[in-house]
């Protein structure tokens, strides 16, 4: 996982979600993954990814959509702010269904 420095526009987002808001995310996780499920299965139905298609989300939360992108075969690239959420995802993923389509930068 590489680091990007944030932009000083967003210094305000970052603090906020890198506070307990993070924590507190990544803590109702699986609540908010049902709550944003027939959203992202909108998304995903609209975008039909496709093998080697180049995907990035940011702000991914804790990665649900972005996993799902990727295993589509599509190259999801996962921009997040909330260390917790990074490691969550990483948790989550199925590497062996996934493998390389999916890598991660967190956003400094």
């Amino acid at each position: 996982m590489s680091s990007t420095p944030i932009h000083s526009d967003n210094a305000a987002q970052a603090e906020y979600w890198n506070s307990a808001v993070g924590r507190r995310w990544v803590d109702r996780q699986e609540m908010q993954d049902a709550v944003l499920r027939p959203v992202d299965g909108r998304l995903l139905a609209s975008a039909s990814p496709q093998m080697g298609e180049r995907v990035i989300d940011v702000g991914c939360g804790c990665g649900a959509t972005t996993i799902e992108f990727a295993s589509a075969r599509a190259n999801a690239r996962r921009r997040t702010c909330p260390p917790a959420s990074l490691s969550r995802t990483r948790q989550r993923i199925p590497w062996r269904r996934i493998g390389p389509t999916l890598s991660f930068r967190a956003l400094a």
